[in-house]
């Protein structure tokens, strides 16, 4: 059995725990303090409710995937310049720090928060996933 545990920030600081248990991945928001809880909670069988519906293969994710992931982790205005600029799954693999920071003419504070914690940890995942592609 496959167990990936992954801790997302949000813009307001808020930390969600996002975990893929054998291809089912479940993202739920949690208090810091309360993460050991929380990943037990899970990990013995978290409620349905907490079924995260987007593909876990960020090669299959679409501009409006990727737009809404960044929507649902704090970022609605930034999800926008995703969107603008037609990045799906495939782009989002392959994009560097210097793209977030200036190629989405985006501020510095979201934009540095977006790649340190969103994209940087999604490309990781991706590739310890999925390596054998």
């Amino acid at each position: 059995m496959l167990k990936l545990f992954i801790f997302l920030f949000d813009a307001t600081g808020d930390c969600y725990l996002h975990y893929n248990i054998s291809g089912t991945s479940f993202t739920k928001k949690t208090d810091v303090g309360a993460l050991p809880a929380a990943v037990e909670n899970h990990v013995n069988g978290g409620s349905s409710e907490d079924k995260e519906t987007m593909n876990p293969n960020l090669l299959q994710w679409t501009v409006a995937d990727v737009a809404s992931y960044f929507s649902a982790a704090g970022f609605p205005e930034q999800a926008m310049a995703f969107r603008s600029q037609e990045i799906d799954g495939k782009s989002l693999l392959l994009m560097q720090r210097s793209d977030v920071l200036t190629g989405l003419s985006i501020r510095l504070g979201p934009a540095l928060k977006i790649y340190e914690r969103h994209v940087k940890v999604l490309q990781r995942t991706h590739f310890l996933e999925f390596d054998d592609l």
